[in-house]
């Protein structure tokens, strides 16, 4: 009896604060931890009148760094091409990737979990355009090798690019192909090994390899149909829609399921726009939804990322019952579902018309992307950058950070599994009357709630099991 009145002790003075946690713990996941103060903003490399720098233009996330691809400038103001940079969140300048010989420009495009970066680089000598050739960067970004390509024309120029790159470090992408005369013969789908740097021949046709997933099948198209190639290299048409004209698979995840868009026209081949597929493991082909049409069927629907869940994201155009057009929507298809669900937004004009575009989504269903704004007089005040919670609830990022940062947030382009986001803003660096605003890059993170919640609640129950049992 005296064990069973100490535990009734016990819970007699727990129970309430028990209910002061479960509160706190409601309250977070409403309200993240965010809220109670500013988010930091690392931002990319930076751009001064009469000295020179960057000028941002995309960005990809990973996890702690980030990669940008911007336009640099000298002293003068001249443009001095295209660059890919690197940066972190630890104040250090970003960094540009490494070139190869000769003046160059340099666009990055794709980084796997091991850090290897892939993109084109711009290649000259002697004043002579070589083109723009596939290359890969080790984690560092100090170290590039050039990939392979299909032969060049009578001066030499050869222009492939690579586009994505598995866990494993096989690389695909595309890239022009001449005979031993230098003949175009056109594109070509290209796969390049991580063991070498050759480029190898997926389709003697008019051809794009678009996407990669870990277990090395290989999304894009051969002519007007979309296919997939399996790790040996054999190829396999996708299913297709009703209407379908022509059509390319892009994203694809671990299990299989790929997403891509297909041309559709009447039956007397009028176009009717751009809708988006989904495609399962068997290569089973189901049309995605879309937000209305013009009154003659027209639409168009453009696919930005599939997760491993199969959750797509995109945006679409958006019309009224009476085929009036109302902007473009972002929006998401579950994967069991193809009905597309419209992503809440910042408010529209007074007669319903905004725009919104969903960019990238992780694992754990956290959408990025902007929104446009208005006053309540229909003028319109630009984007923000936006999340979108896995609900479908909006977040603009420009309220998380501090209002006197300098900084306007108007873009989301990539999240990391970690919720490392990438993005482009205009910063100012020294308020009114100084230096104008720029685009530039930036790098934040963005707790997830979810976690926090399941953090805090592990927390507590370790504290309430060793209290029970003390």
């Amino acid at each position: 009896m005296v064990f069973k009145n100490q535990k009734m002790t016990f819970l007699a003075i727990r129970l309430p604060m028990l209910g002061v946690v479960l509160i706190l713990v409601l309250f977070i996941a409403v309200f993240p931890v965010h809220a109670v103060g500013y988010l930091p903003v690392f931002g990319g490399p930076t751009y001064t009148p009469g000295e020179g720098g960057y000028l941002g233009t995309s960005g990809i996330a990973s996890n702690g760094f980030a990669l940008g691809n911007t336009n640099k400038y000298d002293s003068s103001g001249n443009l001095l091409g295209k660059c890919a940079v690197r940066w972190d969140a630890s104040g250090a300048a970003a960094v540009e990737l490494a070139g190869l010989s000769g003046f160059t420009e340099s666009r990055v495009s794709a980084i796997n979990d091991a850090g290897t970066m892939v993109g084109s680089v711009g290649k000259y000598d002697a004043a002579q355009n070589y083109a723009y050739r596939p290359v890969r960067w080790d984690a560092s970004g100090t170290i590039i090798a050039e990939l392979g390509n299909l032969g060049t024309d009578a001066n030499g120029s050869a222009s492939c690019s690579v586009i994505s790159i598995n866990g494993a470090g096989t690389m695909v992408g595309y890239g022009k192909k001449y005979d031993v005369d230098h003949n175009d013969l056109g594109y070509r789908a290209i796969c390049w090994n991580a063991s070498d740097t050759t480029a190898v021949e997926l389709a003697d046709s008019t051809s794009f390899a678009r996407g990669i997933n870990n277990e090395g099948t290989i999304t894009g198209s051969i002519g007007s149909r979309a296919v997939r190639w399996d790790a040996s290299g054999a190829v396999t048409e996708l299913g297709t829609i009703a209407q379908q004209s022509t059509a390319c698979a892009y994203g694809i995840n671990d299990a299989g399921m790929i997403q891509g868009t297909a041309n559709v026209v009447s039956a007397s081949k009028i176009s009717l726009g751009q809708r988006v597929v989904r495609w399962d493991a068997s290569g089973a082909a189901a049309e995605l939804g879309h937000l209305g049409t013009m009154s003659n069927g027209f639409t168009v629907c453009m696919p930005e990322g599939i997760n491993a869940a199969g959750t797509a994201i995109g945006y679409v155009n958006k019309f009224d019952d009476s085929h009036d057009f109302l902007g473009i929507r972002a929006v998401r298809w579950d994967a069991s579902e193809t009905a597309a669900v419209e992503l809440e937004i910042l408010g529209t004009t007074s007669y319903g018309y905004s725009t919104s575009v969903a960019r990238a989504i992780n694992d754990s269903g956290i959408i990025v992307g902007e929104v446009q704004t208005f006053d309540s007089s229909d003028n319109g005040l630009g984007d923000h950058a936006v999340y979108w919670k896995d609900d479908g609830t909006v977040v603009d990022l420009n309220t998380l950070i501090d209002p006197t940062s300098g900084w306007t947030l108007t873009m989301a382009m990539s999240i990391s599994e970690t919720g490392w986001i990438v993005g482009l803003g205009t910063y100012d660096p020294d308020g009114a009357g100084g230096q104008d605003a720029y685009d530039r890059l930036f790098l934040m993170q963005v707790p997830e709630p979810s976690t926090m919640v399941l953090l805090l609640g592990g927390l507590l129950g370790m504290f309430f099991l060793r209290r029970w049992c003390s």
